[in-house]
């Protein structure tokens, strides 16, 4: 969260990464040999310490079979709490 409460883009994709690969039983392994990117990388976007390319967050919502477009929807609960 930024100094005035709002949660970043980056927050928001990574909470959202880490839902949907729990709801498709992936392990961060599976979701990033499906992304043909490093472990690494997909564990940094979890914990919110990267910022990613477009390039990687369509490979990452392909590979959980989402719209790139869902990686990025803040959850309303979070919006204004």
């Amino acid at each position: 969260m930024n100094n005035d409460g709002d949660i970043s883009g980056r927050e928001v994709l990574a909470r959202n990464v880490k839902k949907y690969r729990k709801l498709a039983k992936m392990s961060q392994t599976v979701l990033a040999n499906h992304c043909e990117i490093e472990l690494s990388q997909i564990s940094r976007i979890e914990l919110s310490k990267i910022n990613t390319t477009v390039e990687t967050i369509f490979l990452i919502a392909k590979a959980l079979g989402i719209k790139p477009s869902q990686l990025l929807e803040q959850d309303r609960t979070e919006v204004n709490s």
